[in-house]
């Protein structure tokens, strides 16, 4: 800096040379004014040509609203501040209304007086310039730490208002998710009732002897022995070879019964189609493999009413008890369509149980699972664990082997509006890791991300055990 811009000095040390000139010199103290607490220096709206230079003590600063409310304080200035440069300077009204807020002590210099200066006070004037033109300095400083705290809070606000809207389409899928849950639940109750009751009307005209052909087979479709499709081809094979005079559709029927029950059917070779027992004997094994169908299918509606009940139950209201291991596989009953083409693994402690809200979890969860999916791709291996951790602690990880999440990255896919998707979602609630971080910050938790070892990425989710599991 050049010898004639000499650096500015704190406004600390201005004022106290400002003081020191208005007290020893009569012309300059007579310009010397204090003020008591609650008294106006300038008033809002009203004329004004005195420059007021804060010496001791504070003011603060008040508007009025527009609506015309009453005037609300907006800051508070000290020592060193300057008070009517804007209204001295354009000769319009005080932009607000200043009043002492504790002993003051201040200049008061008419615009008269401030021309003056130069020729009546030179160094006076120029300690003043310095003062003006640090203080001007500090506000601009000022003006631009507002504008970053004001688009800070305006990030924040939009989050927020992000978050709310999100939460209320929550609330309102609930609502559907709650009706649609007990829509499913009758037309499913009902199915298992008349499951029953077919099952006892059938059992009531089986011959009373425990060892008959027809009840063997009644027990036989009531309790299947699943088979694979190899399996299966080769006992079609075996009987299209030993009676290739039997129709293709009823060789087809006869090959979902056990091989060891073929007995109780099969004609001699050569027969063109059953004699009318086995006939019967065939249908009451297939009608008993039918109702059995009906209550594995009712009981995954069942299943699946039940994940449905646990999304819809409502956030907040005090925690209940919560297996963990339940509370997942509600969710992957859920999105077994969705996994239908990803080998799943699962490793779920059945006795880890926490305090919190099934339905949040249950979301936490889901989001997790589509994002390692989406990120693993079709036919690529999720594992799903559930173990304790640390004393007192549970640890849920989901496990993909997609690309994983670069070091740099692991804080900001937890911003609300943070993406790395480009194609379209097939599915999912929309959360946001952003949110799941809120939700599982609700229960004592966090979520913490590390490389799955040969490739990939684990989401840790860290919860507290309920006190005593």
């Amino acid at each position: 800096m050049s010898a004639d811009l000499p650096p500015i000095p704190p406004s600390e040390d201005l004022v106290a040379r400002l003081r020191h000139l208005a007290e020893t010199d009569p012309a300059l103290g007579i310009h010397l004014v204090a003020y008591e607490p609650g008294e106006a220096l300038l008033r809002e709206g009203a004329p004004n040509d005195r420059l007021f230079v804060l010496l001791q003590g504070e003011v603060t600063l008040l508007k009025t609203p527009e609506d015309g409310s009453d005037p609300i304080p907006v800051s508070t200035q000290g020592a060193g501040d300057l008070l009517g440069v804007n209204s001295v300077a354009t000769r319009s009204p005080s932009f607000s209304t200043v009043r002492a807020r504790t002993p003051l002590r201040c200049l008061r210099l008419d615009a008269a007086v401030l021309a003056a200066l130069p020729e009546t006070h030179p160094e006076f004037h120029r300690l003043l310039e310095r003062l003006i033109t640090a203080n001007l300095a500090d506000r601009y400083r000022g003006s631009v730490q507002l504008q970053l705290r004001l688009a800070r809070a305006n990030q924040e606000l939009t989050q927020t208002r992000n978050q709310l809207v999100h939460q209320e389409k929550m609330a309102v899928l609930g609502q559907l998710v709650a009706g649609l849950a007990h829509e499913l639940n009758n037309p499913a109750a009902a199915l298992l009732r008349q499951c029953e009751h077919q099952e006892t009307a059938l059992a009531s005209l089986l011959p009373a002897e425990a060892d008959s052909p027809e009840r063997t087979l009644w027990l036989a479709g009531r309790q299947p022995v699943p088979t694979g499709s190899q399996a299966a081809r080769d006992q079609s094979a075996r009987l299209e070879a030993a009676h290739p005079d039997l129709p293709r559709a009823l060789l087809r029927r006869l090959a979902a019964v056990p091989a060891a029950l073929w007995p109780l059917l099969l004609p001699p070779a050569g027969a063109t189609a059953l004699d009318d027992d086995a006939t019967r004997r065939l249908a009451l094994f297939e009608s008993a493999l039918l109702l059995h169908s009906q209550r594995v299918a009712t009981a995954q509606i069942s299943h699946l009413v039940a994940g449905l009940k646990n999304y819809a139950r409502p956030a907040g209201g005090a925690p209940v008890p919560v297996n963990l291991r339940e509370n997942i596989e509600q969710v992957l009953v859920i999105l077994n369509h969705t996994l239908r083409d990803t080998p799943l693994e699962t490793d779920l402690d059945p006795d880890l149980e926490v305090l919190g809200r099934p339905g949040d979890l249950s979301q936490v969860w889901t989001n997790l699972l589509r994002n390692a999916r989406e990120a693993s791709g079709p036919g690529v291996p999720l594992r799903v664990c559930a173990r304790r951790g640390a004393p007192g602690e549970a640890v849920v990880s989901i496990i993909d082997r997609g690309p994983g999440v670069p070091p740099d990255l692991r804080e900001r896919i937890f911003d609300l509006n943070y993406t790395s998707k480009t194609g379209r979602e097939n599915f999912g609630l929309g959360l946001g890791l952003s949110i799941c971080v809120g939700l599982v910050a609700a229960h004592s938790g966090r979520i913490e991300i590390s490389d799955t070892p040969g490739g990939g990425a684990t989401f840790a989710v860290r919860l507290p055990l309920r006190a005593g599991a």
